[in-house]
C-alpha cells in the first residue's frame, strides 16, 4: 500500500468542503493509501483549524471529530530534532 503525507493546506481542504467529497479523503477511507504525518504537522494542523477566520467553514464540532479520525487512523511519524530549526 502507498504511503502517502499530505500538507496542512490539502488536510484543511478536506474539512472544509464535505469531507466525503474530496477525492483524497475517498480514497484515504477505502484504503487506497496509508496517511502518514508528523506530529508537528498535526499540531499545526490543530492550530490551523483553531484560527478564526476558517470557523466559518466549518460545521460546528468538524474540526475537532476531522482530528480525532485523524489521530486514530493515521500514522504519525516523529521529525528529527533537527527540523524544527528549519521553521
Amino acid at each position: 500500500m502507498p504511503r502517502v503525507v499530505i500538507d496542512t493546506n490539502l488536510l484543511v481542504r478536506m474539512l472544509t468542503g464535505a469531507p466525503a467529497a474530496s477525492p483524497l479523503y475517498r480514497l484515504w477511507r477505502a484504503g487506497r493509501f496509508e496517511l502518514l504525518i508528523s506530529s508537528y504537522l498535526l499540531s499545526e494542523l490543530e492550530e490551523v483549524l483553531d484560527r478564526p477566520s476558517l470557523q466559518r467553514y466549518l460545521r460546528p464540532g468538524a474540526a475537532r471529530a476531522f482530528l480525532t479520525l485523524l489521530r486514530v487512523f493515521i500514522h504519525v511519524k516523529m521529525l528529527p530534532k533537527w527540523y524544527s530549526s528549519l521553521r
